[in-house]
């Protein structure tokens, strides 16, 4: 659902990361699941057992920490890792910092009630989903010209104003 991309399960709990990673399966999601510290120690190498590289992620699902920095350190060390991917938290409890970065505020499209319900889960893919696009859009955005920059190279003169006027009343 999410484009052929994938959803990276980041948690330390080998337990937790597996009933996350299967109830990910089980709705049809490509998933792979990897412990955090493992994870960013490798400076975001997805290991050898896969052919699957950082920009096939669609969307992480991580846990947060009940200590605030060390989620902000790694919040950040995931976005150096993976620029613009969206994010969804594990846990209704933790709040976002009110310090954290927008654009990571930004990135953090749900955060998901364990045990995982149907819906929420849903929901979450969905946005990341739009959020991918969204980036996309932007990255495409940024080598073109902007469409008013052409009128201002056209010109304001009566006639240009009377032809702009026929279009749109055809429009």
């Amino acid at each position: 659902m999410l484009n052929e991309k994938h959803i990276l399960i980041l948690d330390d709990d080998a337990a937790a990361r597996e009933q996350t990673q299967l109830v990910l399966n089980f709705i049809g999601e490509q998933t792979l699941a990897r412990g955090l510290d493992e994870w960013l120690s490798g400076k975001g190498e997805l290991g050898d057992d896969t052919d699957i590289s950082v920009s096939d992620i669609g969307l992480i699902v991580l846990t947060p920490w009940a200590e605030e920095s060390a989620f902000n350190k790694v919040l950040k060390r995931i976005t150096d890792i993976r620029d613009n991917v969206p994010l969804a938290i594990l846990g209704e409890d933790y709040s976002i910092p009110d310090d954290l970065d927008p654009s990571m505020k930004q990135a953090i499209v749900a955060q998901l009630a364990v045990p995982l319900h149907y819906n929420h889960v849903n929901d979450a893919i969905h946005r990341a989903q739009r959020y991918n696009e969204a980036q996309n859009f932007a990255q495409d955005q940024r080598g073109r010209r902007p469409s008013h920059l052409f009128r201002s190279l056209v010109g304001t003169s009566r006639l240009v104003k009377n032809v702009r006027t026929v279009m749109s009343q055809v429009a």
